[in-house]
């Protein structure tokens, strides 16, 4: 995908959002999401998504972006903030423990052969 798509399917999706504002559909101020930190990860994500050697570092940004955004517009029963960098830690150890096993494996084969 490339960097035009994406500032495509961006515009496409502001308009949308735009239109359903001007029709009465949604009583929110769409515009006030640009001043979030997170909308501009999102952005960031997006854009990165579009360069074959960003991709994970894309698809991170995105969904930081997208959990510490939501509950600036929806009353979650948690605390994201309190659950975020624990959960990340979890996840980013048990990645590395399978890579690390994979890495044994392979290595382990090679040897063999």
């Amino acid at each position: 995908m490339s960097f035009y798509n994406i500032l495509l399917n961006i515009l496409i999706i502001v308009g949308v959002f735009f239109l359903l504002y001007n029709l009465g559909y949604i009583d929110f101020k769409w515009w006030t999401i640009f001043y979030h930190w997170q909308t501009w990860l999102i952005f960031i994500g997006l854009a990165l998504l579009s360069s074959r050697s960003s991709r994970f570092t894309g698809v991170i940004l995105l969904v930081i972006g997208g959990l510490f955004l939501i509950p600036e517009f929806y009353d979650l029963p948690f605390d994201v903030k309190k659950i975020f960098w624990p959960t990340a830690l979890i996840v980013v150890g048990i990645g590395i423990f399978f890579t690390g096993m994979a890495f044994k494996k392979n290595k382990n084969n090679n040897e063999l052969n």
